[in-house]
């Protein structure tokens, strides 16, 4: 029993001195929040302008939409670290101030097509694809 008793505890002990640096590792490991704003988005405080990003894929690209100071809807493509903000504008979209007309973007794929839709000049609705 001794013997058994010995294994026990030195398995006991290997494993705790092996667990705690491992725990330790993967507490200091946290989530990070990364804050952007598309450029060109309009910044007036209480206005509903802004960024407003609808979907990731897997390789990082955000899609999404902003509102720019005309209080005009464009869509944007960020790059995965962040280095390019590609603003596009689905074709036939309405660009009328304060209409709440424009582009829409609301997925990206795994290869970076984009869908979404947009609002015409006539305030009617239409799908897209923004092949990559």
């Amino acid at each position: 029993m001794k013997v058994g008793t010995f294994t026990c505890l030195t398995t006991a002990i290997l494993f705790g001195v092996v667990a705690v640096p491992i725990r330790l590792a993967a507490q200091s490991v946290g989530p990070e929040i990364i804050v952007f704003d598309a450029p060109g988005a309009g910044a007036t405080a209480g206005s509903g302008f802004g960024t407003f990003p609808n979907s990731i894929n897997n390789a990082g690209a955000i899609t999404g939409h902003y509102i720019d100071a005309n209080n005009v809807n464009h869509g944007f493509l960020r790059s995965p670290g962040g280095e390019k903000f590609i603003k596009f504008d689905a074709p036939g979209a309405g660009k009328t101030t304060g209409s709440g007309q424009g582009t829409f973007p609301d997925s990206i794929s795994k290869a970076g097509a984009v869908t979404g839709r947009y609002i015409d000049s006539n305030n009617v609705n239409h799908g897209f694809l923004r092949t990559p």
